[in-house]
């Protein structure tokens, strides 16, 4: 059974943000509608979740903060003169792994601070499914296969029948998050007074 640590479901809930990002924003840029109402909302649907993914871009790297430092502080020689080391001693291989999720999150959703990115239709679609694919398990994988040939994604292969779920579960959690952020924020009281 995993650890189900208040971090491990918040990173789950942000993973799952990011997912639901890079599918449903280039959806919603894609799909043509006449309703004004439904201008409105799609429109209004992209802005929040836009906030909403740069905020999570944000929490994710702080919730990485306390493993960065643990994982940087064991690898310092300690007081007394005795040197700790990771099991298997594969840090200086291995370590970037650990963050190269939260750091790609980090840096795609920051991207979305600067307006010509974020009001830019293509541009807009292209960091989404940058969000989506790049941070991804897969890719990891592949790449980490790639550079070093001692490692073996074996275990993973597995996985991947698991994504189509994943996604479409990412796809409502994302839906709903957004959703309640522009009822909360009383954004979506204006797309109605529209119609």
């Amino acid at each position: 059974m995993e650890n189900l640590t208040t971090t491990a479901i918040l990173q789950t809930l942000f993973t799952a943000m990011f997912m639901g990002f890079g599918v449903l924003i280039p959806l919603f840029h894609l799909i043509k509608t006449g309703n004004l109402k439904g201008i409105a909302f799609k429109e209004l649907f992209i802005l929040q979740g836009i906030q909403g993914i740069r905020l999570a871009g944000i929490l994710n790297i702080i919730l990485q903060l306390p493993l960065m430092y643990n994982l940087y502080a064991l690898q310092q020689p300690q007081a007394n003169g005795v040197n700790v080391s990771i099991q298997g001693g594969n840090l200086e291989n291995y370590g970037w792994v650990i963050f190269y999720g939260p750091v790609l999150y980090f840096v795609l959703t920051q991207l979305l601070w600067i307006k010509k990115l974020y009001t830019h239709r293509i541009l807009l679609i292209v960091i989404a499914l940058l969000i989506l694919i790049l941070p991804s398990q897969p890719v990891l994988d592949l790449w980490v296969s790639l550079t070093h040939t001692h490692y073996i994604a074996a275990n993973r292969i597995g996985q991947l029948g698991n994504l189509a779920i994943q996604l479409a579960i990412s796809v409502v959690i994302f839906f709903f998050i957004t959703f309640m952020l522009m009822q909360l924020t009383g954004k979506m009281k204006k797309v109605n007074a529209a119609s």
